[in-house]
């Protein structure tokens, strides 16, 4: 590892930026969606989906917010389109976001795995005792999506989840939610733009550091 390659300490960091992001963002108190150390794995895929659902729909309603009002094409229709953004299912907003290009196919396939998982939990409180792993199986065995295990942390379809990985599968699952905030964030509020138009970027950044 180079001096220039980010240690797992830099990439905890780069989480908890989000995860704290995500909480000012949605005036959530500090802790509100890091504090997860001693839930169970029910509570905590509830809280999970409680925090990218609402996030879904901003996302999706702040960004085509700007490209009417871009476009100079708002109208009382367009308030009625923007309202219309609230009745759509997760997994609608979802799709969206891919189309949009602000998630990309591996977060698109953990937050539909994440709904999945949230939903067999919700149709019987029967299950609120059993681990995802077992979730996973359970729909799994009864012929739904055998590959949920590898959508929830990533992995190829093809590989098969090992005993080490499925023992870090919440740690793995949250640095997904992580990175799902940062790109929904993003897109709901995006940075103010450099000065200078499109070529702000360029002409802003120090001399002689024209690398990303």
């Amino acid at each position: 590892m180079s001096s220039d390659d980010p240690t797992p300490d830099d990439f905890n960091a780069r989480i908890q930026k989000y995860v704290q992001d995500a909480e000012a963002h949605m005036d959530l108190a500090p802790g509100t969606i890091s504090n997860t150390g001693l839930e169970s794995d029910f509570l905590f895929v509830v809280k999970m989906c409680a925090v990218i659902e609402p996030l879904l729909r901003e996302a999706v309603r702040e960004h085509v917010r700007r490209v009417l009002k871009f476009a100079r094409v708002m109208t009382a229709e367009s308030e009625t389109l923007l309202k219309s953004i609230g009745d759509l299912s997760p997994a609608e907003l979802r799709k969206i976001l891919v189309e949009f290009g602000a998630i990309d196919a591996t977060i698109s396939n953990f937050v539909k795995a994440l709904f999945l998982v949230r939903h067999r939990y919700a149709h019987h409180i029967a299950n609120a005792h059993l681990s995802v792993k077992e979730i996973c199986e359970k729909i799994s065995a009864e012929g739904g999506d055998k590959h949920l295990l590898n959508k929830l942390t990533g992995l190829d379809q093809s590989k098969e989840i090992g005993p080490i990985v499925a023992a870090f599968l919440r740690p793995i699952m949250f640095h997904n939610v992580a990175s799902f905030l940062r790109a929904a964030v993003h897109l709901a509020k995006p940075p103010p733009a450099l000065p200078g138009g499109l070529l702000g970027a360029l002409f802003n950044k120090p001399a002689g550091d024209f690398t990303d």
